[in-house]
């Protein structure tokens, strides 16, 4: 079940993301000790905690280069259990994240297309009721009285929401 919200599922994709990438960097972080290779212990010194307070940009940079050096050294983090399966794993989280990073962004665009859409809609509404129909129906005021009353009453806008004056 996934959340209605676009963000709500980039966060999870990105929690995700983060917990994928924290487990490969343990195990390289491991085999960095075991190998006394400080450029792979500072690529790979990352807990999930750190990764998800990342930027989305800079977790999608670090992730690629987790998976990376992970791919350099899949025969030595085979001896450690690590299996060729979380790279795969990790490497989808990769995607997803990629994919779904600017759906957020997309879907306010939407929404604002859409209300900016609505509004002109509305406004032309309004000026076709005010231009066309309303003069239009002036010529029923004298042959229909009643129809024409009960036309200008419902035409009354009545505004329930707003205060009283004091």
């Amino acid at each position: 079940m996934t959340p209605a919200q676009p963000g709500a599922v980039k966060k999870q994709t990105k929690q995700l993301l983060a917990r994928r990438a924290a487990e490969v960097a343990a195990a390289l972080l491991a085999l960095a000790d075991e190998q006394d290779d400080i450029n792979l212990h500072t690529d790979a010194d990352y807990t999930e905690k750190q990764l998800q307070r990342q930027p989305d940009n800079d977790l999608l940079r670090i992730g690629a280069n987790l998976h990376r050096r992970a791919t350099e050294h899949a025969q030595p983090l085979a001896r450690q259990n690590v299996t060729p399966q979380e790279f795969q794993d990790l490497q989808a989280a990769l995607d997803t994240f990629r994919q779904e990073l600017t759906t957020p962004r997309t879907a306010v665009a939407t929404g604002k297309a859409l209300k900016q859409q609505i509004s002109t809609d509305l406004r032309q509404a309004n000026n076709l009721l005010r231009n066309r129909l309303d003069k239009y129906l002036l010529r029923y005021q004298r042959p229909q009285p009643a129809f024409y009353t009960a036309y200008q009453s419902a035409r009354q806008t009545i505004n329930t929401a707003a205060r009283s004056e004091k």
